[in-house]
């Protein structure tokens, strides 16, 4: 998480010299008459994009949806395996009878269907009802690991054009005499502006990140019944195996 941090760290660092950037003032022509110049400097003492406190807020919103973002892709990403590859492995070591090798591998490889796999085979001598109720439970908490921190994405995306419209009633709202519309209603509506502008983002990055979790579920289920098909299919030949050789024994 550390390095996750130190991301979060770059990306408010990057905003704030973004917004401080449009801050500096640019040389009225000697032209012009004081009066002018004096109006324009006034109107660009302070960045547009720091003077609502509302823009902070929402750039703070943003900071944290691109880190919870990249930290659950990232996650996403390395949690994917080749299941049919993985569950035909473990097929032949447990045609050995290397239940322990089969249970460590399972152990050392980092993903939910894995682990959903293990459950499988620590608990092949339970009747079919009781695995299916052991995996129920075992998959309701793995989704829940994959849906961790998704709700901030959705918050952001849902909150931040409301955070955007709120900022600009509050850019509206001022006592001063307005000489220059055109400024004044571009500082308003920035915070608008800004929160659509994350808001939208955020909502489709979540929308990405659910369907991600929905394929890997989607994995979960077919490895599970594929690990449940060949534990019942090895228990089937040592039943047989014991059977053939109690006969040729009588």
């Amino acid at each position: 998480m550390k390095q996750f941090f130190w991301i979060n760290i770059a990306v408010l660092g990057l905003v704030f010299l973004l917004g401080c950037g449009g801050g500096q003032p640019s040389a009225g022509d000697a032209a012009h008459d004081d009066t002018v110049a004096e109006q324009a400097g006034s109107e660009r003492d302070a960045p547009a994009l720091l003077e609502n406190p509302m823009n902070w807020l929402l750039l703070l919103a943003a900071a944290a949806g691109i880190v919870v973002f990249a930290e659950r892709y990232l996650l996403y990403h390395r949690v994917q395996i080749n299941t049919t590859e993985f569950v035909g492995g473990l097929g032949n070591v447990l045609s050995r009878g290397n239940i322990v090798e089969a249970i460590s591998i399972c152990e050392a490889t980092p993903s939910p269907a894995a682990r959903l796999v293990r459950e499988v085979i620590v608990n092949r001598d339970r009747s079919r009802d009781e695995l299916k109720e052991t995996l129920e439970a075992a998959g309701a908490g793995e989704v829940a690991r994959l849906e961790r921190n998704l709700w901030v994405l959705a918050t952001v995306g849902q909150v931040a054009p409301l955070l955007g419209l709120l900022g600009t009633v509050l850019g509206f709202m001022t006592d001063e005499v307005v000489t220059n519309l055109h400024a004044h209603f571009s500082r308003a509506l920035t915070p608008t502006a800004l929160g659509l502008a994350i808001g939208i983002p955020a909502y489709a990055a979540y929308n990405f990140l659910v369907a991600e979790i929905g394929s890997l579920v989607l994995a979960m289920e077919k490895t599970s019944l594929d690990a449940v098909r060949m534990v019942e299919d090895l228990s089937g030949a040592d039943t047989k195996l014991t059977t053939r050789r109690g006969a040729k024994k009588k």
